[in-house]
């Protein structure tokens, strides 16, 4: 014979379920952004005499320059002509810019031609192109087409933007060399692993 329920063992029940009704649902469904937590677009890694990983909400961003410089003069190394059609048809250049707790400030261009596509590039396809990194004891580490040791990148650009919103999207890895005062302690190497994701 069942046994008879008793409206008082009933009712914290039908509370409870009324309580979570209201407070335990979410807007967001279980497999969206928002559920997820914050999406970033641009994650680090350095390891060598820095070791730091982190990840910012964009650092990538896609600019334009020319053989003109800021006040209206030829750059060197330029003629008339040149300068002209500089002018008329800049280069667009890759910039990586962020800094972190550990990493004061860390900059890198590519120059990539005036029609640039998304694809693979390296130190040893780019003809302008320079890295630099500050870490919190003050250190210097840099890489480019005018730093001795040169040293190295690969750069795979999956996406470029479309407008002037976008932002492109890739994947960095370099080679840095450290550039300080013999006083300095900078740590047991002299280069800096760079891996970003953007």
């Amino acid at each position: 014979m069942p046994m008879p329920i008793s409206l008082s063992s009933v009712a914290p029940l039908v509370v409870l379920v009324a309580a979570c009704a209201l407070g335990c649902s979410s807007d967001a469904p279980p497999d969206s952004p928002a559920s997820q937590g914050p999406v970033f677009d641009c994650r680090f890694t350095f390891s060598g005499n820095t070791v730091d990983t982190g990840d910012r909400n964009q650092c990538a961003e896609l600019n334009l320059t020319s053989a003109v410089d800021a006040d209206g003069g030829m750059q060197a190394g330029t003629d008339s002509d040149a300068g002209d059609a500089a002018a008329a048809n800049p280069d667009q250049f890759l910039s990586l810019n962020f800094d972190s707790a550990t990493v004061l400030s860390f900059h890198a261009a590519m120059t990539l031609g005036p029609e640039p596509t998304a694809g693979s590039f390296s130190s040893e396809t780019l003809t302008a192109w320079n890295i630099t990194m500050k870490n919190a004891a003050g250190c210097d580490f840099s890489a480019g087409t005018e730093v001795v040791p040169t040293g190295s990148f690969t750069l795979d650009l999956s996406s470029l933007p479309t407008s002037d919103a976008g932002a492109p999207k890739g994947k960095l890895d370099a080679t840095l060399y450290l550039h300080a005062l013999s006083m300095m302690d900078c740590g047991p190497g002299d280069t800096e692993q760079i891996s970003i994701t953007f």
